[in-house]
């Protein structure tokens, strides 16, 4: 095939070879070619496929919702592996002591303010 040629010289060369084939057929498969010929070339002109507007508006509020958990499940921190019971015993404990420490240091601060006032010579 030569390059130069261009589309309407290969649609007419195709379109005569399928005539001379059309013309080699038995007047009863051409009537039914043909008539099935017409009936898609009518429904080819007539008919678009059915625009439905909102379903644009429902397939991006879907990808959104999408990526929205995506980003929710994967920017969560992860899980602290759980503790056993002996490190949980060992922890418990641990936040004991620093409460102990706590109200031990509160009451030498209450016990230094009463022994301050103690001290002061009281007004009459």
């Amino acid at each position: 095939m030569d390059e130069s040629e261009t589309d309407a010289g290969v649609q007419r060369r195709a379109a005569a070879a399928l005539h001379e084939i059309e013309q080699d057929l038995d007047s009863e498969i051409r009537d039914q070619l043909a008539t099935r010929r017409r009936a898609a070339v009518a429904a080819a002109d007539g008919s678009r496929p059915p625009y439905y507007p909102w379903l644009l508006g429902f397939g991006g509020s879907a990808a959104t919702a999408a990526v929205l958990v995506a980003l929710s499940f994967s920017s969560a921190e992860p899980e602290p592996p759980p503790l056993d019971l002996v490190e949980f015993a060992v922890a418990q404990e641990t936040e004991l002591l620093e409460d102990l420490e706590f109200v031990a240091w509160m009451m030498l601060e209450a016990g230094a303010e009463l022994e301050s006032l103690n001290d002061s010579p009281a007004s009459s």
